[in-house]
């Protein structure tokens, strides 16, 4: 009886000490799954990234997982990340489809190209948002920043420091580059300084601010080449190119808010007008400067062509009540400084 008691009793500890082993190993293999979850492992549709390691992990593993997903990337702290030039892997988040990725930081990080290339190519059917993350560009470049075929939105952060052959900034084909916050600046292009619209491209800007680019030829701030540019707020300022020292227009382009001012150029100052449509119900256009004197434009913010100039008959130039801006015989001179769109 006393063995029987005793194989007993040793039965029950034994299970117990089981049971206490098993629950160590579950709780442990609980914590490690968190650990995965919050650091935006496989599981997690939430990625925090602190080096470039990481960041390509988070975009190796979107791709992995196909169409119609919602992303968080959260950048933790500075790193630098190699540029991808055009070629086969060249979109970032290859061809998937109705995919929203916010690109974000709790406090200003700064992601640097360590290499040419751009930083972005985002496709038709992707949707990408940046929230308080700076990317800073190369000097010696050959590629926009970021390349919008699908939708890009702006919050905050910026793009800045860098050089294209067109685009400094964004080169914005066939797609839509929502602007509200941030700063597009210090960029270099051939064409097209900060912004580059083209191929029926959408620009929207209702705030931040494009200043500091510079264009060798048209568009030091935004060039619109058979594109559309809504400008409703926001500040186009400090840009300097050939033509067109804030923008060079040969699409269509309403400004209901906003200004342009502190931009220089050899023929207009602010806006240089090629083709296209420009209808104007709002806004502020001042202290830009137009240099070339041979085509009646002085090197005074005060001068005729300092604020626009049309290089034709061509383009429509209106207000939002229908009314002309220039005659349809004048080709240059008009606007002074301190100009209020909308009010003829």
């Amino acid at each position: 009886m006393k063995n029987n008691f005793f194989f007993e009793n040793g039965s029950k500890s034994a299970l117990n000490i089981c049971m206490g082993y098993v629950m160590v190993v579950l709780i442990l293999l609980s914590s490690i799954g968190c650990a995965k979850k919050t650091t935006g492992s496989d599981e997690s549709n939430f990625f925090q990234v602190s080096n470039s390691d990481e960041w390509n992990h988070a975009i190796a593993r979107i791709k992995s997982l196909g169409d119609s997903k919602t992303y968080t990337i959260n950048v933790n702290s500075d790193f630098s990340i190699a540029g991808t030039v055009t070629g086969i892997n060249q979109y970032t988040f290859g061809h998937l489809k109705n995919i929203d990725i916010t690109i974000t930081s709790d406090n200003p990080k700064n992601i640097n190209l360590s290499s040419i290339g751009h930083f972005l190519y985002i496709n038709p059917d992707q949707s990408v948002i940046l929230e308080n993350v700076n990317i800073h560009g190369r000097a010696n470049n050959n590629s926009s920043l970021v390349i919008v075929r699908g939708s890009f939105t702006m919050n905050s952060g910026s793009l800045s420091g860098n050089s294209a052959t067109s685009g400094g900034g964004v080169s914005v084909e066939n797609g839509l580059f929502t602007m509200s916050g941030g700063t597009i600046s210090e960029n270099r292009a051939y064409r097209a300084g900060g912004v580059s619209i083209s191929n029926q491209g959408v620009f929207i800007m209702s705030g931040g601010s494009i200043f500091g680019n510079r264009a060798s030829g048209n568009g030091g701030g935004v060039l619109n080449s058979f594109g559309t540019f809504i400008m409703s707020g926001g500040s186009i300022s400090d840009n300097d190119a050939n033509l067109g020292g804030g923008l060079s227009l040969e699409g269509s382009f309403v400004m209901s808010g906003g200004s342009f001012s502190g931009n220089t150029a050899m023929i207009g100052g602010a806006i240089h007008v090629e083709e296209g449509t420009f209808t104007a119900s709002g806004g502020v256009v001042y202290g830009n400067t137009a240099s070339d004197v041979s085509e009646n434009l002085a090197n005074s913010a005060t001068a005729d062509g300092a604020a626009l100039y049309r290089s034709s008959t061509n383009p429509i130039l209106k207000y939002g009540n229908g009314q002309d801006i220039l005659p349809h015989t004048d080709n240059n001179a008009w606007w002074t400084d301190h100009t209020i769109l909308g009010e003829p």
